[in-house]
């Protein structure tokens, strides 16, 4: 017997140990199968990613916007215009190009606010408030009902 196992030409082959994945993908369609299953697995990783980051800034924007309206009932009005203008500026600057918008300023800035509302909200008119009293730096006659009205109009930015 000892001779037997020391002899290596009685030695076979075990027939049907073959690994099963190269089994499974014998044929074209299966690969094809593989590389779908993958495709999708790598999608929907990407969407979801570029889905969380791209809430990340609406959520940012909701809590500081949400402070600057508790901030009405005590603060100075004039740091909250300030504050929501760079607010604003911010918002838009992710929702558009920043080249489209950067560089804006006063009635520009304005106009182009009026034409890309999402609600249609009247800047120019409606929004004098961020281009001349939002860094006069001097106490000024801001009414709260304004200020909460352009509040307003920066929230539909966000959703």
């Amino acid at each position: 017997m000892e001779n037997d196992v020391a002899n290596p030409s009685l030695l076979k082959d075990i027939d049907g140990f073959e690994s099963t994945l190269p089994m499974i993908l014998e044929n074209t369609s299966s690969y094809l199968l593989l590389i779908f299953l993958a495709t999708i697995i790598v999608t929907i990783i990407v969407y979801f990613r570029q889905t969380l980051l791209s809430n990340s800034w609406q959520s940012s924007a909701k809590n500081e916007l949400s402070e600057l309206q508790q901030r009405l009932s005590h603060d100075n009005l004039n740091n909250i215009l300030s504050d929501l203008s760079v607010l604003l500026r911010r918002i838009v600057m992710m929702k558009y190009q920043r080249i489209q918008c950067a560089g804006l300023y006063g009635d520009d800035w304005l106009k182009w606010l009026n034409q890309h509302d999402p609600k249609g909200f009247d800047w120019l008119n409606n929004g004098q408030l961020l281009i001349k009293e939002a860094y006069s730096g001097q106490q000024s006659l801001i009414k709260k009902n304004e200020l909460k009205q352009l509040l307003t109009a920066t929230q539909k930015w966000i959703n």
